[in-house]
C-alpha cells in the first residue's frame, strides 16, 4: 500500500468514527431526555399521592370535632358510619402513622357515648310511650310496671349490645 492511500484509509476512518460518535451523541441525547421525562412523570405521580395522603390525614385530624357536631346535632346515624369510616382509613391508608395513633383513643370514646346517647334516646322514647298509655287511661298500674321493667330489660340489652360489637373490634 502506498503512504497515500494509508492516508486516505486513516482519514476516512477518522471521519467515520467522528460521525459514528456525533450519531451516538444525539441518540444518547434522546434517550436521556425520554429517561428525564419518565424520571419527571414518577415525580409528579408521587407527589399528587403525597398531597392526597396529606388531605386526608387533615380530614382525620378534625373528625373528633366533626363527630362531636353530627353528635350535637343528633346525628347519630352519620356519627356512627363516620367514626367506622374514619377507622377504616386508619387501619388501611394511614396505618404507622405516628400522630395519629392516640386518635384511636378519641374514636372509641366518641363511639362509647354515642352508644350512651343511643340507649338513652331509646330508653326515653319507651318511656314517652309508657307515659301516653298511662295518662290515656290504656294502662293499669300492674301493666305499666311491666311495661318499665321490659324498658329497663330493653336498655340492658341495647347496652349489652354495644358494649359487645365495641369489645368484638378488639379481638
Amino acid at each position: 500500500m502506498l503512504p497515500t492511500q494509508v492516508k486516505d484509509l486513516l482519514e476516512n476512518a477518522q471521519k467515520t468514527a467522528k460521525n459514528l460518535r456525533s450519531e451516538v451523541k444525539i441518540i444518547g441525547e434522546t434517550v436521556s431526555g425520554s429517561f428525564a421525562a419518565v424520571h419527571r412523570n414518577n415525580k409528579i405521580a408521587r407527589l399528587k399521592e403525597t398531597t392526597r395522603l396529606l388531605k386526608v390525614i387533615q380530614t382525620v385530624q378534625q373528625s373528633p370535632a366533626t363527630i362531636r357536631l353530627l353528635i350535637s346535632t343528633y346525628d347519630f346515624s352519620a356519627a356512627k358510619e363516620y367514626i367506622e369510616t374514619i377507622r377504616e382509613v386508619l387501619q388501611n391508608e394511614l396505618q404507622g402513622i405516628s400522630g395519629l395513633k392516640n386518635l384511636h383513643v378519641e374514636l372509641d370514646n366518641a363511639e362509647k357515648q354515642l352508644n350512651g346517647i343511643l340507649v338513652e334516646e331509646a330508653s326515653s322514647i319507651f318511656e314517652v310511650k309508657i307515659q301516653k298509655l298511662i295518662i290515656a287511661g290504656k294502662l293499669t298500674n300492674k301493666l305499666s310496671l311491666k311495661m318499665i321493667e321490659q324498658t329497663a330489660k330493653i336498655r340492658y340489652i341495647l347496652t349489652r349490645i354495644f358494649a359487645s360489637r365495641f369489645l368484638l373490634r378488639f379481638t
